[in-house]
């Protein structure tokens, strides 16, 4: 059967301790955070949530929150979901997560069937789809800028989905792998002169960097797009994504 995790059969004067693991920009959590509270758990009245956003010492800080033993955890990105469910073995705490492929990434065995102690949900945009809308504000382009970093698999097989899409639309694509912020600068700085458009990939690091990639776009006065729902609000031209 399907694991189902709810806290309504406890006792309504407990406060609960949730967990919430946010390594990205996305504001996946807030959503979680809000659909909560409207179905009564209220922050500072029966839950008590402790955090960790931004991935420094992410391995470090997720083992210590696993030693907390929180009621639930809610983890965003394959990376997060993996390092805690491996801390989180013995104490059987409830883990609901928001990945690219978990079963993929070896988190489940499906989502029908996840086994263990975690469930949750597969979030993917559609890279062929946000390319479709680029088309069509932007039909003259020929040459996209994909600055990346490997830091999850979402960001491997986002690049893979951009390869597919326009290997018969006669696009070139410039794939620069970076590591750092100077790194990035750096790529940026040096950008082709005939790139028409910037392509924002599920990386961890391209998110928490994106002003600077946002910037030289507007600067090249080129759409930077992305099929990731949340970076429109962060000046993405084009932003394909479930919500």
């Amino acid at each position: 059967e399907p694991l189902i995790f709810t806290l309504s059969s406890c006792k309504k004067s407990k406060v609960y301790t949730i967990g919430i693991i946010n390594p990205g920009t996305s504001a996946g959590a807030e959503g979680f955070i809000n659909g909560m509270t409207k179905y009564g758990y209220v922050e500072g009245k029966n839950v008590s949530y402790i955090r960790i956003e931004g991935d420094e010492n992410l391995e470090i800080n997720i083992k210590d929150m696993a030693a907390k033993h929180a009621d639930l955890i809610f983890v965003m990105t394959t990376p997060a979901a993996k390092i805690i469910k491996k801390a989180a073995e013995e104490t059987k705490t409830p883990i609901v997560f928001v990945v690219h492929d978990p079963v993929e990434s070896g988190l489940v065995k499906s989502l029908i069937n996840p086994g263990g102690n975690l469930t949750g949900i597969q979030l993917r945009g559609s890279t062929p789809k946000t390319l479709e809308w680029l088309l069509a504000v932007a039909p003259d382009t020929k040459h996209i800028y994909v600055p990346i970093r490997f830091d999850t698999g979402a960001a491997r097989q986002s690049l893979e989905d951009l390869k597919q899409s326009v290997v018969k639309r006669d696009i070139k694509l410039t794939v620069s792998e970076v590591d750092t912020v100077e790194e990035l600068n750096a790529s940026l700085a040096s950008m082709p002169k005939d790139i028409d458009a910037v392509f924002i990939t599920h990386s961890i690091f391209i998110g928490s960097n994106l002003q600077a990639v946002i910037d030289t776009a507007v600067k090249r006065k080129i759409p930077a797009i992305s099929s990731g729902h949340e970076h429109y609000k962060k000046g993405a031209v084009i932003s394909y994504g479930d919500r």
